[in-house]
């Protein structure tokens, strides 16, 4: 499944319990998806039912042709076909993930900004679930800090590590979006996706996640070397096990 085809945003939004009536533009948003997805998913269901149907056989047709001597050019003939098969059904998920990502937009524009985090982190946890929850992140520490009283050289220099770390974790995050997409991609159409390429795929995604970690470590040092002892142990009560941090 394509990561971002997974998210139903109107169960998102039910999750936020909101009342559709008490924002005019997030009701004409939810409209607007709701047109919007009903014949994608019709589109989605006729491309799998065919995908399931035929391409079965058409890889059974393969691996019995490309057992006979001089069966080669056929075989991958026969291939290309179920490839071109499978190619509609992934190109139907992609159209799915655009809109969903589109209405994304809308509906946290229309939303209050706690709620339109909450949609965010619903969103991203259902698309990419090896990514997220990320435990390590500092977005909590950050919230605790400003609710602090500090120094206004300490304001000014938590508004400076927050935004570089906003900034440096969102590059990853789109790199990992990306990687993952692209994964996706290619096990949807069944292509000749070798060992090696699975293996460059796994490692550049622990790779990201690396990264990922000592970008929180970082912040986290930078955060205590410029916070006092008691605050460093304010930012660090209560820390929540299961952080979503919006790219």
């Amino acid at each position: 499944m394509i990561p971002e085809a997974r998210p139903d945003l109107l169960e998102c939004l039910r999750q936020l319990k909101l009342d559709e009536a008490a924002i005019p533009a997030l009701r004409d948003v939810a409209a607007s998806y709701r047109a919007a997805i009903a014949p994608q998913f019709v589109e989605l269901s006729h491309e799998r039912g065919k995908a399931i149907g035929e391409s079965a056989m058409l890889m059974a047709e393969f691996e019995i042709i490309r057992a006979h001597p001089g069966g080669g050019a056929i075989a991958d003939a026969v291939f290309e076909r179920r490839e071109q098969l499978l190619r509609k059904q992934a190109q139907a998920l992609k159209r799915l993930s655009e809109t969903n990502r589109a209405h994304l937009r809308r509906l946290v524009e229309a939303l209050p900004p706690e709620s339109a985090d909450r949609l965010e982190e619903c969103y991203l946890l259902i698309s990419y679930p090896e990514l997220y929850p990320d435990a390590k992140s500092q977005r909590d520490a950050f919230r605790k800090a400003k609710s602090l009283e500090v120094t206004t050289d300490q304001r000014a220099a938590l508004a400076g590590i927050e935004s570089e770390f906003n900034g440096a974790y969102a590059a990853i995050a789109r790199r990992a979006h990306k990687l993952l997409t692209e994964r996706a991609e290619i096990l949807e159409v069944g292509g000749r996706m070798y060992v090696n390429q699975i293996n460059t795929f796994t490692e550049s995604q622990a790779q990201l996640l690396a990264e990922r970690d000592e970008l929180n470590a970082r912040t986290r040092r930078q955060l205590e070397e410029m916070l006092t002892a008691a605050q460093v142990i304010a930012i660090s009560a209560d820390k929540k096990a299961a952080a979503i941090q919006r790219p």
